[in-house]
């Protein structure tokens, strides 16, 4: 009986786990319908820096999950742990400063990524390729 219950215990703590996130790494990946490039469909096209929330890992590809909730397939040389944000919100005020006094930096756009350099209280200081950086409040955005 002990042991049912240890088990149980396991089962029911483990949905509990956070998520590893990973984000693209390349300048365009496919997010296919199956782990296999010759008998899957493309499900969708991502661009590097774009986070995917990893659902479960098959052989060299892994199950991911977007903002929006579109799952696909893909290969695990694809992405990277490097620290990104997807706009989630249908525009964001990109601020100089961690708060929300300080000055608009720049707007952010529903579905653009960025890079996240660090955290502070509840803003993350983001940067894209073109070289903007700034702070964003962090429920504006999707997967740190």
């Amino acid at each position: 009986m002990k042991i049912f219950a240890a088990l149980l215990l396991v089962l029911l703590s483990s949905g509990t786990c956070f998520a590893e996130t990973v984000t693209v790494a390349i300048s365009k990946a496919e997010l296919r319908s199956k782990p296999s490039v010759s008998a899957s469909k493309v499900v969708m096209t991502v661009k590097k820096g774009y986070p995917l929330e990893v659902q479960k890992s098959e052989d060299r590809y892994l199950m991911v999950r977007d903002y929006e909730g579109t799952r696909g397939w893909i290969h695990k040389t694809l992405v990277t742990n490097i620290s990104g944000v997807v706009i989630k919100a249908a525009g964001a005020n990109v601020r100089k400063g961690p708060d929300k006094v300080n000055a608009v930096a720049f707007q952010a756009q529903r579905g653009e990524t960025y890079q996240v350099l660090s955290e502070q209280d509840n803003w993350l200081l983001i940067f894209d390729e073109s070289g903007r950086e700034g702070w964003i409040f962090k429920p504006l955005t999707w997967g740190y």
